[in-house]
């Protein structure tokens, strides 16, 4: 590929990278429920959250019973609700796929539920159209500075 000189491999490459991340997201984020889910009851025996920009971003809720510490993460719903409900030795019932890390599906909270994996599904899925949008946006700016701005560059 002959880029012209104002478009440096520099950018290009990093774009071109980002844009593949993207991607990625949005593929894992479309895989469905997992037939396999195993459900575990138990008690939080530990819970920590982790904001980024002055909100919410990650809770860990460890249940003693299983020894696994599962993610709630802002790819699911009401993130600000479940700290302010969960605490420690509160019952707890998760609906989790057993392959690889423990990636929570589903949730209940002192026997009231809280999400059901076809909810979980569907806000991944949301969020999973979020990541092509920018990642069809990284690409047109690529498109855009590899022909058009190096056209503007010879003239």
């Amino acid at each position: 590929m002959n880029l012209k000189p104002n478009v440096s491999r520099k950018i290009l490459i990093p774009l071109i990278l980002v844009c593949a991340f993207f991607l990625w997201l949005f593929v894992s984020s479309m895989k469905p429920v997992p037939s396999n889910l195993i459900t575990a009851s138990g008690t939080i025996g530990n819970i920590s959250a982790y904001e980024r920009r002055g909100h919410l971003s990650e809770i860990y809720l460890y249940v003693t019973e299983i020894d696994k510490t599962f993610t709630y993460d802002t790819s699911l719903p009401n993130i600000e609700g479940l700290y302010e409900t969960a605490r420690r030795n509160m019952p707890i019932k998760v609906m989790y796929s057993g392959t690889g890390g423990p990636e929570l599906w589903g949730l209940e909270l002192n026997g009231e539920k809280f999400i059901d994996p076809d909810e979980a599904r569907a806000y991944r899925k949301r969020n999973g159209y979020q990541y092509v949008a920018i990642a069809a946006g990284l690409l047109l700016l690529s498109i855009y500075l590899t022909f058009f701005k190096s056209k503007e560059a010879q003239a």
